[in-house]
């Protein structure tokens, strides 16, 4: 007799609630679940693109050296890395985009300046269907990723 013991081999993402505080008294804060997230800076109007490590992003094959390795010299990694205007975002700081996710500064790229942000994504041909997406909020973290237990 066959049964099913398991459906699905992914983990469920973590369910984030999110409420930003900023009085003229206390200090920027992101509530995430519920725990007080100091907040170094807060960014509006972000425009978001997307790369892969791909050719058509990077100009590199896979074999190439450098290949997959990002400006601060991490391996790239879809759901962590995005690329950044260091003199915006410093590199290994995290952030939480709205409706994206936490994620973490570790690349640059020629035509990202000010406030632009290019998401990683694996797969090219997905990132090329990414497309610009403009009117973003970014919360500026800091080097260390909050937990939201």
């Amino acid at each position: 007799m066959q049964q099913v013991v398991a459906v699905g081999a992914k983990k469920k993402a973590a369910v984030v609630s999110l409420a930003f505080n900023k009085s003229d008294n206390a200090a920027k804060t992101l509530q995430l679940n519920g725990k007080a997230v100091k907040v170094k800076n807060v960014l509006s109007g972000v425009t978001l693109t997307a790369y892969s490590a791909g050719p058509a992003s990077t100009g590199k094959d896979v074999g190439d050296a450098g290949y997959g390795i990002t400006a601060s010299g991490t391996k790239v990694s879809e759901g962590r890395t995005i690329a950044v205007d260091p003199d915006i975002i410093p590199l290994g700081w995290w952030v939480y985009i709205e409706g994206i996710g936490f994620r973490r500064a570790e690349d640059t790229g020629s035509a990202i300046n000010g406030k632009k942000i290019d998401v990683y994504f694996d797969s090219e041909r997905y990132a090329n269907k990414f497309g610009k997406k403009r009117g973003f909020t970014v919360y500026v973290i800091g080097p260390v990723k909050p937990s939201a237990d």
